[in-house]
């Protein structure tokens, strides 16, 4: 599941957490696979992929956390283009992110 950053949380994150750049094309989660981090799309494509349909998503939106944050395989496939930069956010960031007010799990529909 993907959702929308709302520009105050995408602002506080970019400036407090490293951001990620792939050079490569690259299957960064596969379908029914629990992802090791979520990511939030700064610039560039993310491919979401299901069987027989895809989907791209745009910059301030997130991809793979309410599925790690659940502990819940993908319904999709998640390829990463060449020169996307995004955010990465593992579990326990996440989690320090909540405890610290910084996101809210209602925002996410975390938990």
């Amino acid at each position: 599941m993907n959702g929308q950053i709302y520009s105050q949380y995408f602002t506080i994150l970019k400036e407090n957490f490293p951001v990620v750049v792939y050079k490569n094309e690259e299957i960064v989660t596969h379908r029914s696979h629990i992802p090791r981090v979520g990511m939030i799309l700064i610039e560039g494509e993310i491919e979401l992929i299901k069987t027989k349909t895809s989907t791209l998503i745009k910059p301030c939106q997130s991809v793979g956390i309410i599925e790690l944050w659940n502990k819940t395989p993908t319904k999709y496939k998640i390829k990463v283009f060449p020169g996307t930069t995004v955010l990465s956010l593992d579990l326990s960031t996440l989690k320090s992110l909540v405890d610290q007010n910084i996101i809210d799990q209602c925002h996410f529909s975390l938990g």
